[in-house]
This record gives structure tokens, sequence and C-alpha cells, in this order.
């Protein structure tokens, strides 16, 4: 069994490192983004299927009712993809992610690198606070054994 937590966890790094390429998760940021565009392309859809006079969808009538009342923020972004086109051409960030492998492949290599630096600085720094501990220890036994001596030196004086 490994004792070191850092160590087991540079071991599982290397395991996964030799496994076939990692994916990347969107972040939050991204994420949202993903979010709002999809939601405007439901807003033109329910403005649409209003503009003919079809019945809205339960789901979708709190959104026209939220579009309606301009509380949304997809309604500014609603006038602006007016402008930029159809937002079903826009490419999604799946498929901008998929186009660009190289770099994503680099950043993650270099990432890689770093969490692995830092893991073995993590490693190497708790080394030497375990010898700075055990040297720290060493001292005060020698301050006793100092201290011990000048006691016996003075009780010998008197």
């Amino acid at each position: 069994m490994i004792a070191d937590e850092d160590k087991a966890n540079l071991a599982i790094k290397h395991a996964l490192d030799k496994g076939p390429p990692k994916i990347r998760v969107l972040s939050r940021e991204e994420l949202k983004m993903e979010i709002k565009k999809y939601k405007n392309i439901s807003l033109k859809v329910v403005k649409e299927m209003q503009r003919q006079g079809q019945k809205v969808p339960g789901y979708a009538a709190n959104l026209a009712k939220e579009m309606e009342s301009g509380a949304m923020e997809g309604v500014k972004a609603q006038k602006s993809d007016a402008s930029l086109g159809d937002p079903m051409d826009e490419d999604s960030m799946f498929e901008v992610q998929s186009e660009m492998p190289e770099m994503d492949d680099k950043v993650m290599k270099k990432m890689d690198a770093l969490e692995t630096a830092n893991i073995n600085c993590t490693v190497e720094l708790k080394e030497k606070n375990a010898k700075i501990l055990e040297m720290l220890a060493e001292l005060e036994e020698i301050k006793i054994q100092v201290f011990a001596r000048d006691k016996s030196i003075e009780l010998q004086q008197k």
C-alpha cells in the first residue's frame, strides 16, 4: 500500500496518461453560452409559432411570457442574432472544439506537465518538511542535554 497520498496521485496520473486522449469538459461560461444560444433558438421558434397562429406547447409558454415581459437576456441576444444571421447556422462549441484538436492537445499536454511538476514539487516539499521536523526534534534533544549538563555543572560548583 502506498503511504504518501501525493505519490499515489502521481502514480494514478501516470497510469491515466497512458490511456486514451482526454475530452475537455466545457467550462461554466461556455455552458451558459450554449444554453443562451438554445434559448434564443427556442424563442425564435415560439415567436414563429405565435406568428403563424399555432398553439405553443406548455413548456414553451413560460418562455414566451418571459420574452414578452422582456425579463430575459435572450431578447437582447436575439436582436444581435438577427444581424448575425440564423443561430442554427452557427457552430456549437462542441463542433468548434473538435476543429482545433492540435491546440487543445498542446494546451492539455502543457497543463499535464505543469500538474506533474506541481505534484513532484509537493512530494519533495513534504519530504523536506519531514527532514526539518526530524532536525527540530534532534535540536530539542540537544537543548535538553545542554540544559541538563549546565545544571549538573552548576550543582557541582555549589
